[in-house]
């Protein structure tokens, strides 16, 4: 009986090492590749779902508010039609009155509780990340309880701001059936005055609706933080296309092609049919190129579809500057006013003032330095204030030293000739006299002095920077004492 040996060679005992390295190294990775990882998701900070919880919550009363006011504003605008028109039928003035009166206070209600579980007609991207990041963190073991809790909170805003979505269709959907009812009353009277009305209103409600929309299509860095941890994760990958509200709109076959991003869809050509087709239309005969008929067949098609997404890029251009995009969107009969929807702090362009003038016998080189603060009244015009610390330099290099020479208060006014080109007018005060206390300002009122001015200015806008380069012409600048050197002002404006 041959007797194995006890102790192993060098050679042995190494093969035998890495016999048990690569058994253990096996084991290892089926055991990961079995249960899913969620390492990683302990380090979003809990001020990410916070802040995110407050955003929503603020968009949320946002919308509330809106959507109650629209419908009384609404049914108070058909009153004042009902009225206009019992002055000329009074029956279907009463019939108007009954009907808005009972369909309005169905739809107030009905948004006051939107329904649950209802989706949107129109998909948002960054609404199905969220909810569906929200669900699986929710489903998550790897959450302390704080995590917990602020994800909860911030799906439970989520659902709610799907809902109050859900709710602004359902009232645009009633603007158009009441739009269409009352047209067809106020053409019949002659009132295009207020059927003009009629349309602004419902023009600008769904414009409104798209502003708090488009809060939703921009990711900001908040919400880009929080989810690049998430969709890193294979078990989230797994879990959007399976629960995510584009998986309900695409849902997978459950054929062999389930999960494949290019397997047919049902009912729609694939790339070899339409081939296929192009061949038989075109005919096979051989041309001068690389692949035949076919690939010069398919060289002309692509240069006609070129061409023709030039023209359709064109034509979504002029749809976007309408204030619109979507498929069924009217084009309006007027002029729409793009500032109408956006909020009050939207509206609002603060910029830097800077404006130097020359030494004369009286005054040093000033130069002032402040700040303005505009309000868009409309896309062609702009009220504001603004007020500029009079810096003196003495005079140029004979004698240059800094001194408080004035203080600049006032107000303008900008409307848009064409272009980038405006006119400019404002009032202001002007304090013209060096000091060293601002007691002394209010001390010496008759030290102050009056400006009115008229010009041109220009707005150039550099980045998202709009700068604004004005020339003005003072016409009290005789009454100022010491005169100014000069009737002109020339100031330089710059965005912040």
């Amino acid at each position: 009986m041959q007797k194995f040996p006890i102790l192993l060679n060098a050679e042995q005992r190494h093969i035998q090492w890495l016999s048990v390295v690569l058994f253990l190294f096996l084991i290892t990775k089926e055991t990961n590749a079995q249960a899913p990882t969620h390492s990683g998701l302990e380090n979003i900070a809990n001020e990410s779902f916070a802040a995110m919880d407050k955003k929503y919550a603020s968009l949320n009363d946002r919308m509330n508010k809106y959507l109650e006011k629209e419908l009384k504003e609404e049914q108070k605008f058909e009153s004042r039609l009902a009225k206009k028109i019992a002055r000329k039928d009074s029956l279907t003035a009463t019939q108007i009155i009954k009907d808005m009166e009972s369909r309005y206070g169905k739809l107030s209600s009905s948004i006051k509780n939107p329904l649950e579980n209802k989706r949107v007609s129109k998909y948002i991207p960054l609404l199905d990340s969220l909810q569906t990041a929200g669900k699986f963190l929710e489903q998550s073991k790897a959450l302390n309880t704080d995590k917990l809790n602020e994800v909860q909170q911030l799906n439970g805003k989520l659902k709610e701001l799907e809902g109050n979505l859900n709710a602004s269709e359902q009232v645009e959907k009633f603007l158009k059936e009441r739009k269409a009812l009352l047209t067809a009353q106020l053409e019949r009277f002659g009132m295009t005055k207020e059927l003009g009305q009629l349309k602004q209103r419902v023009y600008y409600y769904r414009q409104q609706i798209e502003e708090y929309k488009n809060v939703l299509n921009d990711e900001k860095k908040l919400e880009a933080k929080a989810l690049e941890v998430v969709r890193t994760l294979p078990a989230f990958q797994n879990f959007m296309q399976k629960n995510s509200y584009l998986a309900e709109l695409f849902p997978s076959s459950n054929g062999s092609t389930a999960g494949d991003p290019s397997a047919p869809i049902a009912g729609l050509q694939t790339r070899a049919s339409v081939q296929s087709v192009l061949r038989e239309r075109l005919g096979a005969a051989p041309l001068p190129s690389p692949n035949g008929a076919a690939g010069a067949a398919a060289n002309q098609l692509d240069q006609s579809m070129q061409a023709a997404q030039q023209q359709l890029n064109t034509l979504k251009d002029k749809i976007n500057k309408l204030g619109g995009s979507s498929s069924d969107m009217e084009i309006p009969d007027f002029k729409p006013n793009t500032q109408k929807t956006k909020t009050f702090f939207q509206r609002l362009e603060p910029s830097l003032i800077m404006q130097s003038s020359g030494s004369s016998k009286w005054l040093p080189a000033l130069m002032d330095i402040g700040a303005s603060l505009g309000y868009k009244l409309n896309d062609k015009s702009a009220v504001g204030i603004k007020a500029a610390y009079k810096l003196g330099f003495g005079q140029p290099i004979k004698d240059i030293h800094f001194s408080s020479e004035g203080l600049n208060m006032g107000a303008f006014l900008d409307v848009k000739i064409k272009g980038s080109w405006w006119i400019s007018g404002g009032a202001e005060y002007n304090y013209l006299s060096g000091f060293k206390r601002l007691q002394e300002l209010h001390d010496n009122v008759q030290l102050w002095q009056q400006s009115a001015l008229l010009g041109i200015s220009r707005k150039v806008k550099i980045g998202k920077k709009t700068n604004n380069v004005q020339i003005l012409y003072d016409f009290l600048w005789k009454q100022q004492v010491p005169a100014s050197a000069s009737p002109l002002k020339f100031k330089v404006g710059v965005g912040l």
